[in-house]
């Protein structure tokens, strides 16, 4: 937890993923809703790290949304990052 001089609380909430057919967005969400529910003076940031290292055929969800007409009742997404994509030479 990290607090600026504004006093804002960021937190990062970050999962570490090797099997994507065992992630759920919904599990995601929950855990940073209850995050905001225990800080609401905080910005939660949720972020999942992938490292399967397999050629994936399909992809994981990004986002939640639920609409109507022009209404948004519920907008969710994360930071999507897949490790072995990147090399780590350049960084």
């Amino acid at each position: 937890m990290f607090q600026f001089e504004n006093k804002r609380l960021l937190l990062w909430l970050v999962e570490f993923q090797e099997d994507k057919g065992n992630f759920s967005i919904y599990k995601l969400m929950r855990y940073t809703t209850d995050l905001m529910e225990l800080h609401p003076e905080a910005v939660v940031i949720p972020a999942v790290l992938f490292t399967d290292r397999k050629k994936w055929r399909t992809d994981v969800m990004k986002k939640l949304e639920s609409k109507m007409a022009d209404r948004t009742f519920v907008h969710f997404e994360y930071i999507f990052c897949k490790l072995f994509d990147f090399n780590a030479a350049y960084y």
